[in-house]
């Protein structure tokens, strides 16, 4: 196992939780296509892939 010691350079100061200034903005700039979701045919799919899958995060669960 080896230790990494990391600078004061390295540490990222995030002005808001949606900050990308960390991210190139080749990435950032696109144009998102977000594609509507019928909630009938997500509440059907199937999960069995996410078996044992304990992390959900909070701000994008939504209670039925």
């Amino acid at each position: 196992m080896s230790i990494v010691k990391i600078s004061d350079m390295d540490i990222r100061n995030n002005k808001h939780r949606k900050d990308v200034s960390n991210f190139d903005r080749q990435f950032t700039s696109e144009k998102t296509d977000l594609t509507p979701t019928d909630k009938l045919f997500m509440m059907n799919l199937d999960q069995t892939e996410f078996m044992g899958f304990s992390y959900l995060n909070p701000e994008f669960v939504q209670h039925i």
